[in-house]
């Protein structure tokens, strides 16, 4: 069972943040080579995509660090994080393309942004509602210790689903509603209300199932989640004041709120070696 004192891992942070710069490196390679362009060369030809592309190498590469503290390497843990991560990116990307070439028109950075956040909670919550549906498949790739365990969490975990699914759909909805898309803010407006409504209810409702120990990583899940909004938001935001960068728009500061959590309960999941144990994360 898990306990509350934290298990150092320093070397494993190390060496798993490597492989999640390199893993990143070759993800946006790929990306920029089926899109014909000059692969990494060009990110390199422009001093704010350089920069852009280098911090949020830094994030990806600290996030994985921190998410694998205590996560052994070996062929299996690196076969599991490569096959999980290209999955979720192919999946990421597909939707983004699908909404970027259909009836969403074209998508700015924002737009892009908050659908590929909100395609990541969408994902996310299809994984958990597959394993739901039938736990000796959901085992395998779930954070829990048997088909048995997952059973047991059966009624945390599909009100975690339900109110990521609310969350996801409310970012898609408010990317629609953009000065391109298909929504009107009327509409947009109007829907994510009922949306929010909706999210706040299952996580209400999963505060309820959960024990003191989920309540726990849940509350410190959110204090990291601050935090992280404060860095990533607040240090864009004085940047901005400063004059190097333009300011995040208001969707870009919803789609930091929304998809920082969730990047806050896989760090809180690590520290307390829930990952390496197999235990459930605090998804809500």
């Amino acid at each position: 069972m898990a306990n509350g004192k934290l298990v150092p891992g320093w070397r494993n942070f190390a060496a798993w943040s490597g492989i999640g710069a390199v893993f990143y490196l070759l993800v946006v390679w790929a990306i920029t080579s089926l899109r014909h362009e000059d692969g990494l060369g060009a990110m390199v030809r422009s001093r704010e995509v350089a920069a852009t592309v280098g911090l949020v190498l830094i994030f990806t590469a600290a996030l994985v660090g921190f998410t694998s503290w205590n996560r052994p390497i070996n062929a299996r843990t690196l076969g599991g994080f490569a096959i999980g991560n290209a999955v979720a990116i192919a999946a990421c990307l597909l939707v983004m393309w699908s909404f970027g070439t259909g009836a969403f028109g074209e998508t700015g950075a924002s737009e892009a942004a908050a659908l590929a956040v909100g395609a990541v909670f969408l994902i996310i919550s299809a994984f958990i509602a597959a394993g739901l549906v039938n736990p000796s498949f959901g085992a395998r790739y779930l954070n829990v210790e048997d088909a048995g365990d997952l059973r047991e969490q059966r009624p945390l975990l599909w009100r975690s689903a339900g109110g990521m699914v609310a969350w996801g759909q409310a970012l898609v909805l408010l990317a629609a509603a953009g000065s391109s898309g298909p929504v009107s803010p009327t509409t947009a407006l109007a829907g994510t209300g009922v949306l929010l409504v909706i999210g706040l209810a299952f996580t209400i409702a999963a505060w309820r199932v959960m024990d003191e120990l989920m309540r726990r990583l849940s509350t410190e899940a959110g204090n990291i989640s601050y935090y992280l909004i404060a860095l990533v938001g607040g240090g864009w935001a004085t940047f901005a004041h400063l004059g190097f960068v333009a300011a995040p728009a208001p969707l870009d500061w919803l789609t930091m709120l929304t998809g920082l959590v969730l990047v806050a309960s896989f760090i809180v999941a690590a520290r307390r070696g829930l990952m390496a144990q197999r235990q459930g994360l605090p998804l809500a």
